[in-house]
């Protein structure tokens, strides 16, 4: 199921969603909501997207659907709402993405230094040479 984790903003003591039933407090202050297609998030939405917001989106993206019905409630006028709610919807991390990323190993740049050749000097007597 996709969720959406929220958290208050640093303005709010606390929140609470009845269509949700979602109770964050100082606490408490990071809930992570999963949702169906069923389930209305009009206030979350509203929460994370209003003029001073309530809540903070940290993770996962609203249905289009949700957020489609809440621009919808500025038209013409709000067009700072309008980008309010595309900017918090692009800075939260997807929950969900389509592609799994992939995440590469270190690559080891570190090369063990090597012993410096030490020339043989012609003259210097053989240990192992009989005498």
């Amino acid at each position: 199921m996709p969720k959406l984790v929220v958290g208050l903003s640093g303005n709010t003591n606390s929140y609470y969603d009845a269509k949700t039933n979602t109770y964050i407090t100082k606490l408490n202050p990071v809930r992570e909501i999963t949702y169906g297609p069923n389930t209305n998030l009009s206030g979350i939405c509203h929460a994370v997207n209003s003029h001073i917001p309530a809540l903070n989106l940290y993770e996962g993206k609203f249905p289009k659907k949700t957020l489609d019905a809440w621009k919808a409630k500025y038209g013409l006028v709000g067009k700072q709402a309008l980008n309010r709610a595309d900017v918090n919807q692009d800075k939260s991390k997807d929950t969900d993405p389509e592609e799994p990323e992939v995440i590469e190993p270190p690559v080891d740049d570190h090369e063990e230094p090597e012993e410096p050749e030490v020339p043989e000097d012609p003259d210097a007597e053989d240990p192992e040479a009989g005498a």
